[in-house]
């Protein structure tokens, strides 16, 4: 009676134990399928990242590249440009003294003009041209300059 009782529950524990054994079996190969995913996922999103990387650093690089040779090219303008107000300014005293050296009385006016204004973009990919233009304000008299370039 003991021993039956005994058997019977043993047989319900070993039935218990291996539906538990199966169950956790089934669980640890989800478990397993869905750490093989999340880490092809992790993968993938690393090499873009350091893809990403790579190109921003690539940017980078350029764009310190861009900014010294612009950096360069406004010094240079800016020298060339106050060199010709230096020498348009020397010009024009000197215009007016060989003038008064003459005995001649002028009134010199040079030409004038207004600010560049920049024409829309042909193309709206902004790979079209643009135009710059400007008008003439003050037309020279007198032997003054013409339009500056």
């Amino acid at each position: 009676d003991r021993l039956d009782e005994l058997t019977g529950r043993l047989t319900k524990l070993e039935h218990y134990c291996e539906q538990t054994d199966t169950s956790l079996v089934g669980q640890l190969a989800s478990l397993g399928d869905q750490l093989r995913e999340a880490q092809t996922a992790l993968a993938a999103s690393t090499k873009t990242q350091i893809e990403s990387e790579s190109q921003a650093a690539l940017r980078g690089r350029q764009h310190a590249q861009l900014k010294k040779e612009f950096t360069g090219t406004m010094t240079q303008c800016c020298s060339e440009q106050n060199e010709a107000r230096s020498e348009l300014c020397a010009l024009t005293k000197i215009r007016g003294e060989l003038y008064k050296m003459e005995g001649a009385k002028v009134f010199i006016t040079d030409c004038a003009v207004s600010e560049w204004v920049v024409s829309e973009c042909t193309r709206p990919c902004g790979r079209g041209s643009r135009q710059l233009r400007r008008t003439v304000t003050v037309a020279p008299n007198g032997g003054g300059g013409g339009p500056p370039p």
